[in-house]
């Protein structure tokens, strides 16, 4: 069974498939949350999916995503740095947002 929210939190329904179309939070019997946009990971605000073990995970459309850190922060302190569903190193990430702060679009 899950829990569907809106966007800004508001209880939905109980249900035991998502809608295709759905848009909000996700919520399944282990506290784990996800936001969608028809039925695609996303969120601009946050990571995508908050796991109830403390992990992390950013999307934008689906793809791992995070420009500001790392798209992928574990409980066990792990992280991992992704672009567009493209996985890259934490040099390569720093190079990338620091060419974006210089040209002015973060």
């Amino acid at each position: 069974m899950y829990k569907l929210y809106t966007l800004d939190n508001k209880f939905i329904e109980e249900t035991f498939c998502i809608p295709s179309s759905f848009m909000g939070i996700f919520v399944n019997r282990y506290g784990d949350k996800a936001w969608y946009i028809d039925r695609k990971y996303h969120r601009l605000d946050g990571p995508a999916i908050e796991w109830n073990s403390g992990s992390k995970e950013w999307f934008s459309y689906n793809k791992r995503h995070r420009i500001d850190g790392p798209a992928v922060e574990s409980y066990d302190g792990t992280k991992e740095w992704w672009v567009d569903g493209e996985r890259i190193t934490e040099l390569e990430h720093k190079l990338l947002s620091d060419m974006m702060k210089l040209k002015g679009l973060l």
